[in-house]
């Protein structure tokens, strides 16, 4: 997890505006900030289809002084890119720890006009989508408590999550990600390489693959659709996977994991131990 930072963010966002004739907008609502913008609003209206809105680590989130504190956004490919989190853990010097916290709602509405193709990466808070979006795209983000609704087909990757993320659409996926818990309500959306603490709700016509469940997720707590595609996945301290000659059920937990730190540390359900039970058993 320790893996949360942008090293040469400047070249690799200036090649990617290169290539694709966008426009980075670059938004610090520090006092004394040089950046374009210090609204983040302002940042968004000024915003063109395919622009990259950049926001520098601030002491104050992003959404304050938004109406209702979210940012909705009706441009399609719109593109927010933040610096990150736990950036103390990798102990580059110099290095602002800050986070960089928004709430933002991918819009769809006739008259107003539709968010599809937007994406966010290194940020913090809450991100959701209406109905009809499409190609939404969250990566390296984070939220304490925060639930992330996509009601559009949403592609989820690389997140660390405190709380709950729903998807209501089909052809969404998520991967390399932990959450406390998930729902997948809709056919067709997938799991992968992820680690689910606390629920999960699922149904059929899925696909699930390499994930830890913990031993919080249960079938008589949690709907936990067993016709789903459920493979080469683990449940730790419970035996409620499918047996079909791929799964492992009843792992111990101290035979998975490393466990370091107290119950917050980001990496305690993440680093595999030596020896562990889930090495060599994915797909």
């Amino acid at each position: 997890m320790k893996c949360f930072i942008f090293a040469l963010i400047s070249l690799t966002l200036l090649g990617w505006a290169q290539t694709q004739a966008q426009t980075i907008r670059t938004v610090d609502n520090n006092p004394g900030g040089v950046a374009q913008y210090t609204s983040l609003q302002t940042a968004y209206n000024d915003a063109e289809e395919g622009d990259i809105i950049l926001m520098t680590p601030s002491a104050t989130e992003y959404w304050r002084g938004l109406p209702g504190n979210i940012l909705n956004v009706y441009k399609k490919n719109i593109h927010f890119v933040g610096y990150g989190d736990f950036l103390g853990t990798n102990g580059v010097p110099g290095l602002s720890t800050q986070r960089t916290e928004v709430n933002i709602t991918f819009k769809f509405n006739i008259s107003l006009g539709d968010g599809s193709g937007g994406s966010v990466t290194g940020l913090r808070g809450g991100f959701n989508s209406d109905p009809g979006t499409t190609g939404i795209v969250i990566d390296k983000c984070f939220s304490t408590g925060a639930g992330w609704r996509f009601q559009g087909d949403v592609t989820v990757t690389r997140c660390f999550h405190r709380s709950d993320i729903r998807f209501d659409s089909t052809n969404s996926t998520i991967r390399n990600s932990f959450m406390a818990s998930f729902q997948m309500y809709a056919a067709n959306s997938s799991m992968v390489n992820c680690v689910v603490l606390n629920s999960i709700r699922n149904r059929a016509n899925q696909t699930i693959q390499n994930t830890i469940f913990l031993e919080n997720v249960s079938t008589s707590r949690n709907t936990f659709e067993k016709q789903a595609d459920i493979t080469y996945c683990m449940h730790v301290g419970r035996s409620e996977m499918p047996d079909n000659g791929t799964n492992i059920n009843g792992a111990l937990l101290v035979n998975v994991f490393t466990l370091t730190g107290g119950a917050n540390n980001v990496d305690r359900y993440f680093v595999l131990k030596e020896g562990s039970d889930a090495i060599d058993n994915g797909l």
